[in-house]
């Protein structure tokens, strides 16, 4: 049996945070130490991140999903239902019956395609 919703979710939120992770890993490697990071915006000025923060983030980027705290997993969870939306929205689906990909959402709702349903006897509907 496949994975349950919640199941997904969280190893969708677990690669959120190890993606998320490496981006900050990199970003930090790239900057340089000082009391406040500041990171070059392509303006002639730079954008100062408060250390705060920065100290927040190496916390979070060096601590393994599970270890998080469940605040902090959540919000990997909102990026993980993202994820599960826009490829629940994008999924190809096929009529069992002849094999056809069909996208249509009464399609989706019937599981069958429009022309398996009408040669079944049933009128299409809307």
């Amino acid at each position: 049996m496949g994975k349950s919703v919640n199941e997904k979710v969280e190893l969708l939120a677990e690669y959120a945070h190890s993606a998320w992770s490496g981006w900050m890993k990199y970003l930090f490697s790239k900057s340089s130490s000082s009391p406040s990071i500041s990171v070059n915006t392509g303006f002639p000025d730079y954008v100062t991140i408060p250390s705060g923060l920065v100290q927040r983030w190496h916390t979070q980027m060096n601590t393994p999903y599970q270890e998080l705290s469940d605040e902090e997993q959540e919000s990997d969870r909102v990026e993980a239902r993202k994820i599960l939306a826009l490829l629940k929205e994008h999924e190809k689906t096929f009529c069992p019956r002849c094999g056809f990909e069909y996208s249509f959402k009464r399609e989706k709702e019937l599981r069958l395609c429009a022309t398996c349903f009408r040669e079944l006897g049933c009128p299409f509907p809307g």
